[in-house]
């Protein structure tokens, strides 16, 4: 078994924006990637329409850089995480990939949502807040969506993770089997509207969004979570997230689960990827998939204003307190009695380190993917890749993380990113500049010109 060298890290001096790269093994191949090599996800942000727009410009850039087959990496992106406004291109990207989001400006950017919702508007919902399925969910079935459930995504080439905020656990809530399994619920007949609705239910705005919980079902937690659960040294956002599902397999603490916006939770979407490592093996890989990558993108879109509510330098305090606050009159309700002193320290770690979480977490995964190629007999690996590359080396893996946001764009643009509200609907010119501000910020990226670089080698 190979050893595997300790991780290295760079960092940009000029800007914040962290690039996490392992390059272990192997040596570099004068030969363009062949099919299967390349593997790309991407993590959205929340930040209303701006953040939708900003990501749809990453997005755009992204598809305009080609392998030498002449795909786009695009093509590649095979796990897509959003919290909020990222949760709608999360989601559109996924169920109809670029080709299928040509019209994308139109069809949804520049789509008047706020009139829609203010239609509507009455003394009841002036209290509770606007019913978010009979009005955001109702648009984006309309306009982009058109009734999809997670069956139809379920053979695309991307995994979806749509995360949302449980307002009386205060943490973050995965739109998965796992999770769904938990509510006695089939995750595949979920509306896509629903879920993108929850994620974005920004409160007080939306009224919050419910999912029932039902019971005569068995639930098998996954080891992973189960582990988590049991390890007071586990990291506190994948114990909080491991302790919230099982919660909900426990009638005396959960009768229903009340979602609000996920950017409450956390910045990026990053409890998406915990959970879909903990559903075992590789995942969100396929065997196959683990045995032919040697380069790995891992970007996280950041959309949100640099001083968003209330913060202080190192903890969203704000939304802490506030999500806290809601959930407290939730768990009153509820008669619950999930320890809310956890579940604060869980969510503010998750929020404050998610993307340290998200390089953590890759650098494990890239271990176990090179501990499992090493360990595969001759016989094996002939069984599941006949006539692969003489030069295929089992600990060939790059994998480069970082982050894409306003702090690596231009002065000037970054202030006009920054002074641009959070809104549903925004003014045309805004959109397009916040489409335009996603590709440059992109291309500035210093994950994205070194994963460039290595596709080149």
């Amino acid at each position: 078994m190979p050893m595997i060298p300790p991780m290295l890290m760079t960092r940009s001096l000029a800007r914040i924006a962290l690039v996490f790269l392992l390059a272990f093994g192997g040596t570099a191949r004068a030969a363009p990637p062949a099919d299967g090599e390349v593997w790309v996800g991407i993590a959205l942000s929340g930040g209303g329409v701006r953040a939708t727009a900003f990501s749809w410009g990453v997005l755009q850039a992204i598809a305009a850089e080609t392998l030498a087959d002449a795909t786009p990496v695009s093509d590649h992106i095979r796990f897509v995480a959003g919290v909020s406004g990222g949760s709608i291109m999360a989601t559109a990207f996924t169920l109809r990939g670029m080709s299928g989001l040509r019209h994308f400006r139109n069809d949804w950017l520049l789509a008047d949502v706020e009139s829609a919702m203010t239609a509507t508007l009455d003394a009841q919902t002036v209290l509770r807040g606007v019913d978010g399925r009979a009005t955001l969910g109702r648009l984006l079935d309309d306009r982009l969506f058109h009734g999809a459930t997670f069956a139809d995504i379920a053979r695309r080439p991307a995994m979806l993770r749509v995360v949302a905020s449980d307002t009386a656990a205060a943490a973050p809530f995965v739109f998965d089997a796992i999770t769904f399994g938990a509510l006695c619920t089939d995750l595949s007949r979920i509306r896509l509207s629903d879920a993108v609705t929850a994620s974005a239910a920004v409160p007080v705005v939306f009224a919050a969004v419910p999912v029932a919980r039902y019971s005569g079902c068995t639930w098998h937690e996954p080891p992973a979570y189960a582990a988590a659960r049991a390890d007071e040294a586990a990291h506190p956002a994948v114990r909080l997230l491991a302790r919230t599902v099982a919660s909900y397999t426990d009638p005396a603490q959960v009768r229903s689960v009340q979602l609000l916006d996920g950017s409450m939770a956390e910045t990026y979407g990053t409890s998406g990827f915990i959970a879909a490592r903990a559903e075992g093996g590789l995942s969100p890989m396929t065997d196959a998939e683990a045995l032919r990558v040697r380069r790995m993108l891992f970007l996280a879109v950041n959309s949100s204003h640099e001083n968003w509510w209330i913060t202080d330098q190192l903890i969203p305090a704000g939304r802490v307190l506030a999500l806290s606050a809601y959930g407290l009159a939730q768990r009153l309700r509820n008669g619950g009695d999930l320890d809310a002193r956890l579940s604060e320290e869980g969510i503010t770690a998750t929020m404050r380190d998610s993307f340290a979480t998200l390089q953590g977490a890759l650098g494990e995964w890239r271990r176990q993917i090179v501990e499992w190629r090493c360990g595969l007999d001759q016989a094996a690996l002939d069984a599941m890749w006949p006539g692969r590359p003489a030069d295929w080396a089992c600990d060939e893996l790059v994998v480069v993380v970082g982050t894409v946001g306003f702090d690596l764009l231009p002065d000037a643009l970054r202030d006009t990113m920054n002074g641009i509200p959070t809104r549903l609907t925004l003014p045309e010119d805004s959109i397009d500049i916040a489409i335009g501000a996603g590709t440059t910020a992109l291309r500035a990226a210093p994950a994205w010109n070194e994963f460039r670089r290595l596709l080149r080698e």
